[in-house]
């Protein structure tokens, strides 16, 4: 089970930096034997292989939206899933630093993506937000309201760390001024090729530069009270789609192996199929009792705010 309550999650935060010593980054969130029932894992090669970040503790605070507004949300999911009776609908649930996430672009997507012919047959939706929280203005120490006066509300407060929660709001930014998957997707498949080392500034810079797209309006909306509003809008998404750990992959609205997305899409595609699609494109979605594999929470930057 997940640990829930604050002293549990200290009392594993002591643990972890003991064994460690580590920052907020992937490395802090390798599984001990002791406490390896809080990831998921992928066997291979007969070892255990972490294959995705998994939610936040604070998994209930993921949005501060009412019932009333997440069921507007569903409705609207629910909604595209049954107009997309042409083109099937890709949604893809992840967040900047995570390296299974920024894999899951660079590779899976871009291997669809790169053919002209499936690519027309597609329409991709990206949620960057992950395993963040947003925690409003009472969810937080008077040391952090003391330290940041001017802070804005909900805080965003990412899995790995502020460099994450600029790369999120560069990405939904870019949604929303691009307004085109053909010049969006690029970008983002773009941003991921440099790994999860480099910053958002770099890769989102030298990515526009080669793409020619005009950063200037992106980083005005990152830099705004929109850019907040877009990434809380993220959240209540995620949550209305009741992921349980990033990359998360939904191929008309049906999660699906995050490994290969041409045989789930081929196998969604109506009448006459793209020539790169197999021969077999019949596919298997992930039950509730498979595991989706799991990298662990990172905890620290959680804490300092509960």
């Amino acid at each position: 089970m997940m640990c829930c309550d604050f002293r549990a999650a200290r009392a594993l935060l002591l643990f972890l930096l003991a064994q460690t010593m580590a920052t907020v980054m992937d490395e802090s969130c390798a599984p001990e034997e002791s406490v390896n029932e809080m990831w998921e894992t992928q066997s291979e090669n007969g070892q255990e292989k972490p294959r995705a970040c998994l939610l936040q503790v604070a998994r209930s605070k993921t949005s501060h939206a009412t019932p009333h507004e997440l069921s507007q949300i569903a409705e609207q999911r629910e909604s595209s899933h049954r107009d997309h009776t042409k083109k099937v609908l890709v949604e893809i649930f992840y967040e900047t630093k995570c390296a299974f996430c920024e894999d899951l672009l660079n590779t899976t997507l871009r291997e669809v993506w790169d053919d002209v012919e499936l690519r027309k047959s597609m329409d991709v939706k990206l949620y960057p937000f992950g395993n963040a929280a947003n925690l409003s203005k009472s969810q937080v120490s008077k040391g952090y309201h003391f330290w940041h006066p001017d802070a804005s509300y909900p805080l965003i407060v990412c899995q790995h760390g502020e460099a994450e929660c600029l790369g999120n709001r560069i990405h939904v930014c870019a949604s929303d001024v691009l307004k085109d998957n053909a010049k969006l997707v690029p970008f983002v498949i773009c941003m991921a090729s440099y790994g999860t080392l480099a910053g958002a500034e770099l890769t989102s810079y030298e990515c526009g530069k080669e793409l020619n797209i005009s950063m200037k309006e992106i980083k005005e909306c990152v830099d705004s009270k929109k850019g907040l509003d877009l990434i809380v809008s993220m959240a209540a998404n995620t949550r209305v789609a009741n992921i349980s750990h990033v990359p998360w992959v939904l191929v008309n609205g049906k999660r699906t192996n995050n490994e290969t997305l041409l045989s789930p899409i081929c196998g969604a595609i109506v009448g006459t199929k793209p020539k790169v699609c197999p021969t077999d494109t019949n596919h298997t979605t992930k039950g509730n009792n498979e595991k989706g594999g799991g990298s662990g929470p990172c905890l620290i930057e959680l804490l300092e705010h509960m």
